[in-house]
């Protein structure tokens, strides 16, 4: 989704992993402008700016995870649709646990409830922050 992640799914996050001794996957969601020449000369890196997608605040959010003694993996999915990625990713990798917690400030409620939708046909809890967000 391409923002910062709220404080209290970070907190979800760590404290789950450290108890359980899980594997965490961030994953930052970047929806992928159909900027067709920047995508041929570049590739989706080149066509989303650092800027556009918060991924110094994603990386510092692994790092803090990563500090804490946490197992912890960092995504980029580039996608036109990041909402059906993040389905797909779940289904795939057999996740367990789906913190879905970006900022609020700057996100639509509308995209986390898509968001939500999508990952509950998966055998896994879905825990949206912060509490009440999607309601």
């Amino acid at each position: 989704m391409s923002v910062r992640i709220d404080p209290a799914a970070e907190r979800m996050a760590t404290e789950t992993a450290l108890e359980t001794g899980a594997h965490v996957v961030i994953v930052n969601l970047v929806r992928l402008p159909l900027y067709g020449t920047s995508l041929v000369l570049h590739g989706p890196d080149g066509a989303v700016l650092p800027h556009e997608d918060e991924r110094d605040e994603v990386r510092a959010a692994a790092q803090r995870l990563a500090d804490r003694g946490v197992d912890v993996e960092l995504l980029r999915v580039f996608s036109t649709r990041p909402v059906r990625a993040l389905s797909e990713l779940v289904h795939e990798r057999d996740i367990g646990l789906v913190v879905i917690g970006p900022d609020a400030s700057r996100v639509r409620r509308g995209l986390v409830r898509r968001l939500v939708r999508a990952v509950q046909g998966a055998d896994c809890l879905v825990w949206i922050a912060p509490d009440g967000f999607c309601t």
